[in-house]
């Protein structure tokens, strides 16, 4: 049985799995930062980082919707399933596209929070296909 995603499992989870970084790029939980709730759905404020020779050369910081309201009986452990498959997805998504398409992106752009929603993921692999598919990071 499901049980209401509260904002500290969701603060939880996020910092088990951010920073996600692959080559020049990161996105992260913005520092001191924390899930907050707005009419009943779940933000988090994200910062994308875009290294060059080991140096900070551009953040975007970006609050971002991770949690419909209506989705928020999902509960901790399919929202785990969620956020880590999303993470891997991005990962991989940062290496097959590299700055040069993620620089022109905000956080917004990278977290789909309706594919907590969907019904027929239910591991981590199959919220990274969810997350990547065309209509999603596959899009860019």
């Amino acid at each position: 049985m499901n049980h209401r995603l509260s904002v500290e499992d969701a603060t939880r989870t996020l910092e088990k799995v951010l920073p996600v970084r692959q080559g020049d790029l990161s996105l992260q939980l913005a520092t001191g930062s924390s899930v907050t709730e707005r009419d009943g759905s779940l933000i988090a404020t994200l910062r994308l980082f875009v290294f060059e020779a080991g140096a900070i050369r551009d953040i975007k910081e970006q609050d971002v919707l991770l949690l419909h309201a209506r989705h928020r009986e999902v509960g901790p452990d399919r929202f785990e399933a969620f956020i880590t498959g999303w993470a891997r997805a991005l990962r991989a998504f940062f290496e097959e596209r590299g700055v040069a398409t993620v620089e022109q992106l905000m956080p917004c752009d990278l977290l789909f929070a309706e594919v907590a929603g969907m019904k027929r993921p239910q591991t981590a692999e199959e919220f990274a296909r969810a997350c990547g598919t065309k209509t999603r990071l596959g899009q860019w």
